[in-house]
């Protein structure tokens, strides 16, 4: 089951959606009927704060020097699928499968963010991954 109601924010629900489309992808049904319900799924998709680098080079055509300045953003996802049975007979969260994705960049934008990060996030669902470092190509002109 997947409860849209309490997202606040049309970024969030984008979010939302994108879990439990991969979810449907592994074979999960979603249902609407909590006493149904096998599998919950919490998820956070957060910003830190902004770091500024302002960088100078030379300007070899027009003489001089070039003034940039960036802000990049640490970005992070979690995702973790708990047993919701199991979790409320022994009433404490029994956690199956849980994701952390680890993210810099300049966009700030968490419905973008989440289209990019959340299917990273699933590419090893239900393996024990640690510490993986991995290279996600970005279309162009995101950061």
């Amino acid at each position: 089951m997947v409860d849209r109601s309490d997202a606040p924010t049309l970024g969030e629900r984008h979010a939302m959606e994108l879990i439990a489309k991969e979810m449907a992808g592994r074979g999960f049904v979603e249902v609407q009927d909590k006493s149904a319900t096998a599998l919950a799924i919490v998820y956070q998709l957060s910003l830190g704060p902004g770091q500024m680098s302002i960088n100078s080079s030379p300007n070899y055509s027009t003489g001089g020097t070039r003034v940039s300045s960036q802000t990049t953003y640490p970005r992070f996802l979690q995702i973790i699928v708990v047993d919701w049975k199991a979790s409320e007979a022994q009433q404490k969260p029994v956690i199956l499968w849980q994701s952390e994705v680890h993210s810099q960049g300049s966009t700030t934008d968490l419905s973008v963010l989440a289209g990019y990060l959340i299917p990273q996030a699933f590419k090893k669902f239900g393996q024990s991954v640690s510490n993986e470092m991995f290279f996600e190509p970005m279309t162009p002109g995101f950061r």
